[in-house]
């Protein structure tokens, strides 16, 4: 056999081996592809011009369903899903663009399914004319659950970061510089507008640590209520740092949150002037800013404690306006206050400091003495008699004047309580009554 034949034969050979591996392979991959087919869950199908089905793979049953051929999908789905389906469809027969779009089986249903549809032209391939889609859908209701878990999140942490009332700080340790700030930390540290200018911006310049802090948290160490303050605009900030340090992006970082306690060292200073205000208004007569009934037995149990009964002296004078009632009656409780208040006032000038002067009563008032004898606190109660008689109110058509009856009493062997003392000067108060008013009696 000529050596031409001999090559002619061998290379028919060599390529009938090559065709016939090309075939294998494609068979393989063939089976592959039907392998691939049957796991996956995605649905397959082709439609006609009329958007008739002409094939359709259905990924969930695992099977060529030949029982829709020639139907479309208002036959076999609901008919909203058939209609959004049917809008994407025809839009692509007319634009030749495929397309793709998440979509709900239920429009308006947060817990629906969700699908992945998409949808491709299929061309004749001389023509290039298109003769009908190939479509594919796959169920992406769980991923499309996660993605909004972790959309929301991941929301929720920026407007929790954001949000945040703290003012929190990320600052890398090589430079103080700041990686990260919220919007309270840029207010009260003025980072942005600080970066535009020549201000260092270093957060351990800025603030002006000690270095053993410093120390402490380059070597890691929990920064726990670290008390500082922080001027801004000449006001005096008082914070609280918490830190620790972090790695951010491979690199050493501090985690700071700032307290301010500015507001809370305010609100402790306006509690504590409340409850001194609570206290005054316990023990004050709010009409006259003389004290009331409760504070005048509390400041004579004191004084009585120290007393010594042998050698000091102690005068209780019981005061009551003259015909009160009749002043209220005629001219009304506005004026009756203000004869109230006249004569708190003059008992507010009169006294001591070491005295006690309080509203004892209705239109009654008491006045303690201390280091007083009988004599001095008759004269003392007679002066302000002749006080309040020089008292002129003014109404609109007449002028009313005051007095008022004294009873003045000292404290004696035979008293155990302020009590007693009290009560010795108010009926020494009644005997002015009974002798016309407007005088002083002394207890007998």
């Amino acid at each position: 056999m000529p050596d031409t034949q001999v090559q002619l034969i061998a290379s028919l050979k060599s390529e009938i081996e090559q065709l016939r591996k090309r075939c294998e392979r494609a068979e393989r991959s063939e089976q592959n592809f039907l392998t691939a087919l049957r796991l996956s869950p995605m649905a397959l199908c082709h439609h006609d011009t009329e958007l008739r089905y002409t094939w359709l793979y259905n990924g969930h049953m695992g099977f060529v369903q030949d029982d829709v051929l020639g139907k479309t999908d208002w036959d076999i789905l609901d008919k909203d899903l058939a209609d959004r389906m049917g809008v994407i469809k025809r839009r692509v027969l007319e634009t030749g663009i495929g397309e793709r779009v998440e979509m709900p089986t239920v429009l308006g249903d947060p817990n629906c399914e969700y699908f992945d549809l998409v949808v491709e032209p299929l061309r004749d391939p001389e023509s290039q004319a298109i003769i009908g889609l190939a479509c594919s859908g796959i169920d992406v209701t769980d991923d499309r659950r996660r993605r909004e878990a972790y959309r929301t999140n991941e929301e929720n942490l920026r407007y929790i970061f954001s949000a945040s009332p703290l003012p929190i700080t990320v600052t890398r340790i090589s430079d103080g510089d700041h990686l990260f700030y919220n919007d309270a930390a840029n207010s009260l540290f003025q980072i942005e507008e600080r970066n535009k200018s020549d201000f260092d911006t270093s957060l351990f310049s800025q603030f002006n640590f000690p270095q053993e802090l410093c120390d402490k948290l380059a070597e890691g160490a929990l920064i726990d209520s670290h008390r500082f303050e922080h001027v801004k605009e000449g006001q005096v900030f008082h914070l609280s740092l918490n830190a620790r340090q972090i790695f951010y992006n491979s690199k050493a970082a501090i985690l700071a949150t700032f307290t301010d306690l500015t507001q809370q060292m305010q609100h402790n200073y306006r509690l504590e002037e409340a409850r001194q205000k609570a206290e005054r208004l316990a023990h004050t007569d709010v009409m006259t800013g003389l004290d009331n009934r409760r504070s005048l037995y509390q400041k004579c149990d004191e004084i009585l404690k120290f007393l010594n009964r042998s050698t000091d002296h102690l005068c209780a004078v019981v005061i009551d306006i003259d015909y009160f009632k009749k002043i209220n009656d005629t001219w009304g409780h506005n004026i009756g206050d203000h004869a109230i208040k006249l004569v708190g006032d003059l008992l507010k000038q009169s006294i001591r400091r070491t005295d006690i002067a309080a509203r004892y009563g209705g239109e009654e008032f008491a006045l303690i003495l201390p280091n007083t004898d009988l004599h001095q606190a008759y004269k003392f109660a007679e002066k302000v008699r002749l006080r309040i008689e020089e008292m002129v109110i003014e109404t609109e058509n007449e002028s009313i004047d005051l007095t008022a009856s004294f009873g003045v009493a000292t404290y004696n062997a035979s008293m155990n309580e302020v009590g007693d003392l009290l009560n010795a000067a108010d009926i020494a108060l009644y005997s002015a009554k009974r002798a016309g008013r407007n005088c002083v009696k002394i207890a007998t």
